[in-house]
């Protein structure tokens, strides 16, 4: 075809995948505990053959679902 310009999506830069270990150490975790947190389907992850990772960007949003808000009572409640 003559003329036909074929329109690209500019690059999107992501950070490199987390391996298990990799996500341990950046929750401060046990590999065990990632391992868990993945057979529960509790965080997001990607499946690659046999091996488990998981995206930065994915996992931030999945702990700012999972932030508590601070209370205005400072700890206990009071009856």
């Amino acid at each position: 075809m003559v003329g036909v310009s074929v329109q690209r999506e500019p690059a999107v830069e992501r950070a490199p995948l987390l391996d298990v270990d990799g996500l341990a150490a950046r929750l401060g975790v046990t590999r065990r505990f990632v391992r868990r947190l993945v057979d529960e389907r509790r965080i997001p992850y990607l499946k690659l053959g046999r091996l488990v990772r998981f995206d930065p960007a994915e996992v931030d949003r999945w702990l700012n679902d999972r932030r508590v808000e601070a209370s205005d009572f400072g700890g206990r409640r009071r009856s």
